[in-house]
C-alpha cells in the first residue's frame, strides 16, 4: 500500500488523505461515520486544498457535502479527488486525461482555445478505466465505506463535465449519477453534443445533472446545451424523472462559481439516491 499524508481543511473535523498510485495523485475525504455514498471528482487539485487549487480557490467539496447531508439527514459521502496530469492551469496536459477519446478521435472538428492539442496523445479512456479498476478500489481498501454503483456519483466541470458524461458510455454499470458543471461543449460543438448524448445509456437507471453560467467560457455554452436537452428528451430522458439543468445567471467559469453551485448538484444526487 502506497504511503499517504493527511491534512485538515477549514470547518471539517476529519482529515483529507493524499497518496500517489503510480504517477497519479489521489486524495480522499471520508466522514467519521461509515458511509455508503461515494463521490468521484475530477480535478483533484481543486477539490480540497487551497495550496494546490487554481487561484487558491477550491470547490469546498467536503464542506458542501457535509452541509447538504445534514439538510437531508444522511451521512456525507466518501469523496475521492483525482489529480489530472500537469500543473493546475495547464489545460493541454489536463485535457489528456479529460478528453472523450473515441469522440475526439472520430474525426469531428475540434476548437481548442488554450494551445496546441494532440488528439493522438489523449488518454481519457485509460484514465476512466483506471478510476474504477485501480483508484476507487485502493481508496476503498483504506476506508470503511461501502461501495454500490447505485449510490455512487461522478462530478466534474468544463472538460471534467465532458469526462463525467463520457464515463457513462463504458462505465454505466459502475456509477449512478453524472454531475456535469459547465460542460465544455464548445471544444467540439454540435458533433460533440451528438456523440455524447448518443453514447449515454438508455434512460431509466441513471440520473444526469447539468448546469452552466453566463460569463466567460460559460456564455458560449447555451446553444449546445439546448441541443443536448433536445437530444436527451428525444432519447427518453425526462426533467421530471432523471434529468436536471440549472442556468446560473452571472456565474463564470471558475472554481468559486462551482463551489457556489455544487450544493445544488449534490442535493440532486442525494435526493435521487435516497
Amino acid at each position: 500500500m502506497a504511503s499517504e499524508i493527511e491534512y485538515f481543511i477549514e470547518g471539517v473535523s476529519s482529515p483529507v488523505h493524499r497518496f500517489n498510485l503510480g504517477d497519479r495523485t489521489i486524495e480522499y475525504w471520508a466522514p467519521e461515520t461509515a458511509t455508503d455514498r461515494i463521490l468521484i471528482a475530477h480535478d483533484g487539485q481543486c477539490i480540497f486544498d487551497t495550496r494546490t487549487a487554481k487561484k487558491s480557490t477550491t470547490w469546498e467539496l467536503a464542506q458542501n457535502s457535509i452541509k447538504v447531508a445534514a439538510e437531508l439527514n444522511v451521512t456525507p459521502p466518501l469523496i475521492i479527488g483525482i489529480w489530472h496530469q500537469g500543473q493546475v492551469g495547464d489545460s493541454v496536459a489536463r485535457g489528456l486525461d479529460l478528453s472523450p477519446d473515441s469522440y475526439f478521435k472520430s474525426g469531428i472538428p475540434l476548437f481548442p482555445k488554450n494551445g496546441p492539442f494532440d488528439i493522438n496523445a489523449t488518454k481519457g479512456d485509460v484514465y476512466l478505466n483506471e478510476i474504477f479498476t485501480s483508484y476507487l478500489p485502493e481508496v476503498l481498501s483504506r476506508t470503511n465505506a461501502a461501495y454500490s454503483p447505485e449510490r455512487t456519483a461522478m462530478i466534474g466541470a468544463s472538460r471534467g463535465g465532458l469526462s463525467t458524461l463520457y464515463a457513462l458510455k463504458d462505465h454505466s454499470e459502475k456509477f449512478h449519477t453524472a454531475l456535469a458543471h459547465s460542460t465544455h461543449w464548445t471544444i467540439g460543438k454540435y458533433p460533440l453534443v451528438d456523440l455524447t448524448i448518443a453514447g449515454l445509456p438508455e434512460p431509466g437507471k441513471h440520473k444526469i445533472w447539468m448546469a452552466h453560467g453566463t460569463q466567460g467560457f460559460d456564455s458560449e455554452y447555451g446553444e449546445f446545451q439546448d441541443h443536448a436537452h433536445k437530444l436527451l428528451l428525444d432519447k427518453g430522458y425526462s426533467f421530471d424523472r432523471d434529468l436536471a439543468f440549472t442556468l446560473y445567471e452571472g456565474a463564470a467559469h471558475t472554481e468559486s462559481a462551482w463551489a457556489a453551485q455544487v450544493g445544488d448538484s449534490l442535493r440532486f444526487w442525494i435526493n435521487k439516491s435516497l
